[in-house]
């Protein structure tokens, strides 16, 4: 490589102060002389699964206080259901005793069924059911 002059050597260059904060860089001769050769080793990726939150399960059980409707009216809301499949599970929870209206992490499974237990009463029923739905949550298992 060709030596260039140093523009601060000069004291007459402009924006040079004499006194200066200078740095000292070692050359290559200090540092072991000649070129450096590094290898550059390659990355190994390891296969591994990614790492899933536990996934749990919000569940409403059957009881013969509240109403079909009620229970679809609950679920579009709380879960965001279409109305068909509200029905759909509302009927699975009417003929099985019980189903999984929604899955997910647990911090939103506490929020859901609190929301369930909380919805307000079933006026659709006369007089009005004032209890709150039977809800709880259960660990999915992994595949």
């Amino acid at each position: 490589m060709p030596q260039t002059a140093d523009p601060h050597e000069n004291e007459d260059a402009p924006g040079f102060e004499p006194g200066g904060v200078s740095f000292d860089v070692p050359d290559l001769e200090t540092l072991g002389g000649g070129a450096a050769t590094a290898v550059a080793e390659p990355k190994v990726k390891r296969k591994t699964k990614p790492h899933r939150n536990p996934r749990y399960a919000v569940v409403v059980e059957n009881d013969e206080d509240h109403t079909f409707s009620y229970l679809v009216d609950v679920l579009r809301a709380v879960c965001a259901h279409t109305k068909e499949d509200a029905e759909r599970l509302t009927d699975k929870i009417d003929k099985t005793g019980r189903a999984a209206v929604w899955t997910g992490p647990l911090e939103v499974a506490e929020l859901k069924r609190d929301q369930i237990r909380e919805f307000g009463p079933d006026t659709y029923n006369k007089p009005p059911v004032t209890v709150p739905l039977q809800v709880t949550i259960e660990p999915i298992e992994p595949d």
